[in-house]
């Protein structure tokens, strides 16, 4: 197996690689595990960001199945000038009560905004959840989160969205993490988008074609009980 002509990249090749991803995003299966590549306050992964760079130094990416991540990938872009950074290691569930713990403090007077700590676990679970092999092996899967816009929401949620399905919390049905307004509990729901339905119904209209769509996923559903999940209006 020979390795990739690492010589031929440059810092300007890893920039347009950075810009690449910048445009285009990073595929579920190729995020980073292990470390970050910190560029203006942003994350790439290591070894995909290098992967990329091929193509601008090359004209071909370079495989992966041809060399390792970790220290060798990590060198490379550390002798370009670049920052690595080891991952902070927070389970789901750590981030989760993390969130519960802090957020009525933060939505009761703190600046809302990238900078807040509580920013940041918001993306750790996004990333940790998106490296789920059932999330991270398919690609019509996103994970999207909102903690409000502009202001605190009074209720934050963290939404797995099928592309096939809907694209937006506002429409359609989706997994979603919500959590109760005063942070006593966080619940994973299958949820129905709500204000796409009764902009184009009406309010009373809506409610009935929601209903109607419950029971039907319902009746499809069945088997998720045996796991603690509640299949009623509750």
């Amino acid at each position: 197996m020979s390795k990739p002509p690492f010589d031929q990249v440059q810092r300007q090749h890893v920039l347009s690689a950075i810009a690449e991803i910048d445009a285009n995003g990073v595929p579920n299966t190729r995020r980073a595990k292990g470390f970050d590549v910190i560029v203006d306050g942003k994350t790439y992964p290591p070894k995909y960001l290098l992967c990329l760079a091929g193509k601008f130094a090359t004209g071909a990416e370079f495989d992966p199945g041809h060399f390792s991540g970790g220290h060798e990938t990590n060198s490379i872009l550390q002798n370009l000038g670049f920052e690595v950074r080891a991952r902070e290691t927070q389970s789901i569930r750590d981030s989760l009560e993390r969130i519960m713990q802090q957020y009525v403090a933060a939505r009761s007077g703190e600046k809302f905004g990238a900078e807040h700590p509580l920013w940041n676990v918001f993306k750790n679970i996004k990333t940790a959840l998106g490296e789920v092999e059932a999330i991270s092996g398919n690609p019509n899967l996103v994970v999207r989160s909102s903690m409000g816009q502009g202001n605190w929401a009074k209720v934050p949620w963290i939404a797995i969205l099928d592309g096939r399905e809907t694209e937006t919390t506002q429409r359609g049905v989706y997994c979603v993490f919500l959590f109760r307004q005063d942070m006593t509990g966080v619940y994973l729901t299958l949820a129905q988008g709500v204000t796409e339905p009764t902009r184009t119904l009406g309010a009373v209209a809506a409610r009935d074609f929601m209903k109607k769509n419950a029971a039907g996923i319902r009746a499809n559903l069945a088997g998720i009980s045996d796991f603690g999940f509640q299949l009623d209006d509750n």
